[in-house]
């Protein structure tokens, strides 16, 4: 995948001529309303407002392997009386059509059979508008740095050799390709683990079967789940790594590309609004140590916290409210809260933290000490 390959977005007119497409892998355009000559490399599949809540929109793409020239009868011989059916077609055939990750939408339907663009371009585009655009796009993802848990040294050699990591489709809600992908090592990775040593420019992403990724486990019990893959460029190394003190758990973590290029904690990382980068600053400063955005073991899943604090005793998690509704595991009626065994929780208001700063703060550090004192070790 070049910057400089052409793809070829063409319009699907009916959920017929897209089963042929998905099932068959061939798509035709006439050949007095097509280009003069069909050098692309990939075809993208513009949905109309024929397609429901896909209409208006591109949300799958394939790689184009061979064109040719036939008439219409020979591509439907059952429709001999068709008043076309003599005429000449231009036949795309092209490998199976994978979903992209995030669609290019536009909010209004337009008209059009075929517009030719770029692969940076398509790759680049926030929605269907801008490939008809004439101006450069500067997109602003590529200022965006997704790091991911990588658990096993087999899936860095992916990452490495095929160039390619994966995120279950189920896991995000609102999929946005990041410009950059980093790497945060699992437990397998001994004395580098909850490290962030390497990194690599994301081409593109799109949604396969798990089947697909690993053909060789066809009865692996997610076979048939699906996942994002998370297309990669070369990758690079940086100069120091990002350090976990508590070698912790994550997922993903969404950051900047300056925040990434600065970092020396994985703390570092971690963007909150001005009111959070206070509180964070005004508990390191009194050397309690926080992490931030931690994923705390519960009875049943993870869930995460604003700030965690090691104590000799217990643990003591920081929750700012308003919250999203996955920081917490069960709210009881009276007010109770369960909590991982082993952890206190206090809940703070914006309104606490911004107005009301240094009482926050002395019931955190009140907190703090009657779980024993922050390990400092």
């Amino acid at each position: 995948m070049q910057p400089h390959e052409r793809v070829l977005v063409v319009l699907v007119r009916s959920p017929a001529d897209w089963e042929i497409a998905r099932t068959r892998h061939w798509y035709r355009l006439p050949l007095r309303q097509g280009p003069r000559g069909i050098a692309a490399e990939w075809i993208a599949f513009y949905e109309p407002g024929a397609f429901g809540s896909e209409r208006w929109g591109v949300h799958s793409y394939a790689r184009v392997h061979q064109v040719d020239v036939v008439r219409r009868i020979d591509l439907f011989p059952h429709e001999p009386g068709h008043p076309r059916a003599q005429q000449p077609y231009h036949v795309i055939s092209f490998d199976p059509p994978v979903r992209l990750a995030r669609p290019l939408v536009s909010d209004h339907g337009r008209r059009f059979v075929w517009t030719m663009t770029t692969w940076w371009r398509f790759t680049a585009a926030e929605s269907l508008d801008d490939l008809f655009a004439e101006e450069p796009i500067v997109p602003s993802r590529r200022e965006s740095v997704l790091v991911g848990i990588v658990p096993n040294v087999s899936d860095m050699e992916i990452a490495r050799e095929r160039r390619w990591y994966r995120v279950p489709r189920n896991m995000v809600e609102a999929w946005r390709t990041p410009g950059h992908l980093a790497f945060y090592y699992g437990q397998a990775f001994g004395d580098q683990a909850g490290q962030i040593r390497h990194y690599a420019e994301v081409s593109h992403a799109d949604v396969v079967p798990r089947i697909e990724l690993f053909p060789d486990q066809p009865r692996h019990p997610r076979a048939h789940h699906e996942y994002i893959r998370i297309h990669l460029g070369e990758l690079q190394q940086r100069p120091a790594p990002i350090q976990s003190r508590h070698r912790r758990r994550i997922v993903l973590l969404p950051t900047t590309w300056d925040r990434f290029a600065a970092a020396t904690d994985l703390n570092d990382l971690v963007a909150g609004d001005p009111a959070e980068e206070t509180l964070y600053g005004r508990l390191t400063g009194e050397g309690m140590r926080p992490e931030r955005a931690y994923y705390v073991r519960g009875a049943n899943a993870y869930y995460l916290t604003d700030f965690a604090l090691f104590c000799r005793r217990r643990n003591v998690q920081v929750d700012l409210e308003p919250g999203d509704g996955t920081r917490l595991l069960v709210t009881y009626p009276d007010g109770r809260t369960e909590l991982a065994e082993g952890w206190a929780a206090l809940r703070l208001s914006r309104f606490d933290i911004t107005r009301r700063q240094e009482e926050s703060v002395e019931q955190v550090r009140s907190l703090v000490a009657a779980s024993g004192g922050i390990i400092t070790a």
